[in-house]
């Protein structure tokens, strides 16, 4: 009797053992939200302000945040049906420099793949294998080289590389995933091969990032990026092509250039552009002339004055001037849409001028630490100005 006790004791023991470790493994990975429009770089929204009605959608999916081989493992056994998988650093975790589990490429429903851990060596050709993802996100901080073939990816609509600064080598790749509609790569620092022949391909593309990087638009292109919406430029170090100034589709533009001067006749020609962000020129040529123009924001400008004639931009509803150290005039500001002014940090700036008469329609206006500013309105019409702001 004893004995058949302790037989049956030592198999309890071991189901109870068996469903900890079942419990222990399921835990291993937590069930979240993953996707959205933030994931892909709408985070910098607030500097490049986008118009309300983007034609593209970003899906939110309901999925698994991992951050071992076991845990992907784990998910496997448990969720082989999987649509969206995160692979993340976790506060704590102390695994680091490993390749990626070969059993990423079972999940052959997976739609969305992130990989936001600079911990991970080396990406398994088995990743090839998930022909249904439509959105990929690449942390590849540490890593010299993305060993994929993106052509595999056919239905592949949104990627984002990102903190890619030792990479070798781009991957060329990536411009026969012809179904792509945003692109954002960032921090890429190429030694060799940094100009972005072949993009041309890409004749479905909405959205195309390039931030702090040295990558460069090739000079002449087929493609005339006939659909393209948003194009911003962070780092810009060569000039703009020029067949993106025939574009009739951008609406939203970002231009922070390393190069002196912008030629704001160039821009101009661009007649369907909603909002335009500015940074670091040395100076302006020309004049900014857009019929739909309503968001401007000009910041970190090197130059001594902004010249532009607002009476030129009858759509513009919010004008932003910011963090402009040598900025000490700029033209007399007016426009019967305008609904928000912000002028702030600019500590030379000695002058403003307002047409309050044509400013009839101002809901908010800010201005702050202009140190030299001699004249400071307390009111434009019947609209407060304020002086301090969380903005």
């Amino acid at each position: 009797m004893n004995i058949k006790y302790i037989i049956s004791a030592l198999l309890l023991l071991m189901i109870l053992s068996s469903c900890k470790n079942q419990s222990k493994d399921i835990k291993s990975f937590r069930a979240i939200t993953l996707g959205g429009a933030n994931i892909h770089g709408d985070l910098f929204k607030k500097k490049y302000t986008k118009p309300n009605d983007s034609s593209i959608r970003y899906k939110k999916w309901k999925g698994y945040e991992v951050s071992s081989n076991d845990d992907i493992e784990n998910l496997l056994r448990s969720n082989p049906e999987c649509k969206a998988i995160r692979i993340m650093y976790r506060n704590g975790d102390t695994l680091n420099n490993f390749e990626l589990t070969k059993e990423i490429g079972e999940f052959h429903h997976l739609q969305f793949l992130e990989i936001h851990s600079n911990r991970i060596t080396k990406y398994p050709k088995e990743i090839e294998k998930l022909t249904e993802l439509e959105e990929i996100v690449f942390q590849v901080g540490k890593k010299e080289e993305i060993e994929l073939d993106f052509s595999k990816f056919l239905k592949l609509k949104h990627l984002t590389i990102h903190f890619a600064d030792d990479i070798k080598k781009f991957p060329n790749s990536i411009f026969k995933s012809t179904n792509l509609e945003t692109l954002k790569l960032f921090r890429f620092f190429l030694q060799e091969g940094n100009v972005l022949n072949g993009i041309e391909n890409l004749s479905k593309l909405k959205e195309l990032y390039l931030w702090d990087s040295n990558l460069i638009l090739p000079e002449n292109a087929e493609y005339k990026f006939d659909i393209l919406e948003t194009l911003i430029i962070d780092r810009m170090r060569a000039p703009l092509p020029d067949y993106f100034y025939q574009s009739n589709s951008i609406r939203t533009l970002g231009l922070i250039s390393m190069f002196d001067t912008l030629n704001l006749d160039e821009i101009s020609k661009m007649k369907n552009l909603e909002c335009v962000s500015l940074s670091y020129q040395n100076k302006f040529l020309g004049e900014l002339s857009l019929p739909k123009l309503e968001h401007l924001n000009i910041t970190d400008f090197r130059g001594d004055e902004i010249k532009t004639k607002f009476k030129n931009l009858p759509a513009l509803s919010s004008l932003i001037i910011w963090g402009c150290l040598n900025l000490t005039r700029v033209s007399k500001i007016e426009g019967g849409n305008l609904r928000s002014i912000v002028i702030a940090n600019n500590p030379k700036l000695k002058t403003l001028n307002f047409n309050s008469k044509k400013l009839e329609n101002l809901e908010e206006v800010i201005i702050r630490s202009n140190e030299s500013l001699e004249n400071k309105p307390s009111k434009i019409n019947d609209i407060f100005v304020r002086r301090t702001s969380k903005w």
